[in-house]
């Protein structure tokens, strides 16, 4: 029996576990809040300039760094850049808070054995005009939707 990774189940794995411990009173709401609502004023208020206008081509440039085949890469639905936290490593293998823009699309391209993979659903975050995180969601709904 294989089992395959399903991002759907997973989130609904972690709501069904923090609705456990808020229930069991292990988990602290009203610090959750006060951090989240912290976290948005802080994005919100952060100057880091005007959102990147090439957004779309630094995601064909990363593409054609790190894909297995750059120049079958379809994309499509890229998102408009908006403001985002992200945790970046730092040399010393300690991570970092920092606001970044953040950027999302979905990529097709070929595998190793010549056949397309589907679209899959990527996230970027975009600092002074190179993207410095790069996380691949898998198949997602957004993807599917039409435009």
């Amino acid at each position: 029996m294989t089992f395959t990774y399903n991002p759907h189940l997973a989130y609904h794995k972690i709501v069904g576990i923090l609705a456990t411990l808020t229930l069991c009173g292990c988990f602290d709401r009203e610090a959750a809040l006060v951090r989240s609502k912290a976290e948005f004023e802080l994005v919100a208020t952060t100057n880091i300039g005007l959102p990147p206008n090439n957004a779309e081509q630094l995601i064909k440039q990363w593409g054609d760094n790190n894909l297995k085949d750059p120049i079958s890469a379809i994309y499509s639905q890229i998102g408009t850049p908006y403001k985002a936290m992200t945790q970046i490593k730092i040399f010393d293998g300690s991570t970092m808070q920092r606001v970044v823009y953040r950027v999302y699309g979905c990529i097709n391209s070929k595998n190793s054995y010549g056949g397309y993979a589907g679209k899959q659903f990527y996230i970027f975050d975009i600092d002074h005009g190179h993207i410095i995180n790069a996380l691949e969601i898998g198949e997602d709904y957004r993807c599917t939707k039409a435009q």
